[in-house]
């Protein structure tokens, strides 16, 4: 008497996990065969593709978000504090309060390691650090094409030893 096989829940772990059509056979008891023809003829693989693709998908957006929220959290805090700073400063001014040089340069220095902070969390380069990148791919670039030219042009070595005779060296 042939037994019962749950054949949904055979595609939904194969689906679902990493398991092999194989090691579902063997866990259950089936012929490979068996799982292999079924699996083929329900189209198990392109299953388990778009179920990959969509849980991947699902799980980007999940983390675009998070950064998302965390950034724009973030970048608010930054704004209120520079604002704070400017109002700070301002108030100041309008009392008619002598604000110090040094006391608006340590302003200006907070904003300024705040901006380096958001850089740093938003994986942002300032325009210096683009044309430095920039100017460091072309340089590459350049090297990678002069190794290309004299990978092509030299077929022969040769090495010259600084005050020793080729007559010592030969056979």
């Amino acid at each position: 008497m042939s037994k019962k096989v749950d054949w949904p829940k055979l595609k939904t772990e194969y689906v679902t996990t990493a398991i092999t059509t194989r090691a579902l056979a063997k866990k259950y008891g089936l012929a490979y065969s068996t799982v292999a023809r079924r699996s083929a003829n329900e189209a198990w693989s392109e299953a388990r593709r778009a179920f990959e693709s969509k849980y991947v998908s699902e799980v980007e957006q999940k983390v675009v978000k998070a950064t998302s929220d965390k950034t724009t959290e973030l970048l608010s805090r930054e704004l209120r504090i520079a604002n704070r700073l400017s109002e700070l400063i301002e108030e100041k001014i309008t009392e008619g309060k002598y604000v110090s040089t040094n006391a608006i340069k340590e302003y200006a220095n907070t904003i300024k390691i705040l901006e380096q902070v958001k850089r740093s969390i938003t994986g942002t380069n300032t325009d210096a650090q683009e044309r430095t990148l920039k100017i460091a791919e072309q340089r590459l670039q350049m090297d990678k094409d002069r190794a290309d030219r004299e990978e092509n042009t030299d077929t022969n070595i040769t090495v010259v030893f600084d005050g020793i005779s080729d007559e010592r060296w030969s056979e």
